[in-house]
């Protein structure tokens, strides 16, 4: 993989271009970004509809409109007039429900970028399905946007999931917690619980996923430090007002344009091909790099997550 910035975003340009160039109709990619209103699922919308000078269809899928809109409008449109839409959703509430948002999206997909944020230092809150919103956020309604879109046939050939979390950042899940994967007994929940579990979880899902539908590229990717207004939006208060000492970590963070590019340069190198992957916060390849989890915890994971959000298939 290219290993400075402007040449990976050359590379991207190229890549992307090329997929877009000449291509009318059903022949134009489509990309779908679930919480793209903001930080790096924005930037991402932003730097593909550059790319491809507008020749893409968008969607857009999160709780603010407004901001939606203004993302949108701000593409570049070509006489090809893609598509660009926005779907009002918050993960942290009906997982099950996801379907009727899915069931919204167009098809074939060549691209589902998941990055919603749910950061705060509440204790378990959970929805009306019993579902801690963190979790729910992070891991249990990505794992459905996954699921519809793939086990309904959305995805072209060979098309790309990437969701953006912690690659390479999990924990082990051990004998405790293999039988308590929802973190529902006393005692099993923390705030430093979740945020090793979730990119565990994640692994083993993306593994099972790519040996269901081998045509499709998975991938988790850590983006490290970047300056978005995850902080400032928290809904604990503690985090927002710590959210200006950031700015002392600037030189060592990415803009949201700049992981973007990082990001986008990983999913297609090291995620070219078919299969899970992981990447970092420079698109770099994590192979198994402080890889959790068994065949026995994916197999048991897998099924309490199908039961978790009312999946009866597969």
């Amino acid at each position: 993989m290219p290993s400075s910035l402007p040449t990976i975003r050359a590379s991207n340009k190229a890549i992307l271009s090329s997929l877009a160039s000449g291509k009318v109709g059903a022949d134009v990619p489509t990309a779908v970004f679930v919480g793209g209103t903001a930080g790096i699922g924005r930037a991402m919308a932003e730097r593909l509809a550059a790319h491809t000078d507008g020749n893409v269809n968008i969607v857009i899928l999160g709780r603010n409109e407004v901001a939606a809109r203004q993302i949108l409008d701000s593409f570049p449109i070509p006489s090809t007039k893609p598509m660009r839409e926005f779907i009002k959703v918050d993960l942290s509430q009906d997982v099950a429900g996801l379907t009727s948002v899915t069931s919204q999206l167009p098809s074939p997909i060549d691209f589902l970028v998941l990055t919603p944020g749910y950061l705060a230092l509440d204790a378990r809150t959970e929805n009306k399905e019993g579902i801690d919103k963190k979790m729910a956020v992070n891991y249990y309604g990505r794992w459905k946007f996954i699921y519809d879109l793939t086990s309904r046939g959305k995805m072209r050939e060979g098309g790309k999931i990437l969701s953006v979390l912690a690659a390479g950042h999990g924990a082990n899940i051990g004998k405790e917690t293999v039988e308590d994967l929802g973190l529902k007994k006393p005692g099993a929940y923390g705030i430093s619980r979740v945020a090793g579990l979730t990119p565990t979880y994640t692994d083993l899902a993306l593994k099972t996923f790519s040996s269901l539908y081998p045509n499709l590229s998975f991938t988790q990717a850590y983006p490290g430090g970047v300056r978005t207004s995850i902080f400032s939006s928290s809904t604990s208060r503690s985090i927002r007002w710590a959210s200006p000492l950031l700015y002392l970590a600037y030189p060592f963070t990415f803009s949201p344009a700049e992981s973007a590019e990082y990001l986008w340069g990983g999913l297609l190198s090291v995620a070219k091909e078919p299969g899970a992957h992981r990447i970092g916060s420079k698109g770099e390849d994590l192979g198994n790099k402080n890889w959790y989890g068994t065949e026995e915890e994916e197999k048991r994971l897998w099924e309490h997550t199908k039961e978790t959000v009312g999946v009866t298939k597969v």
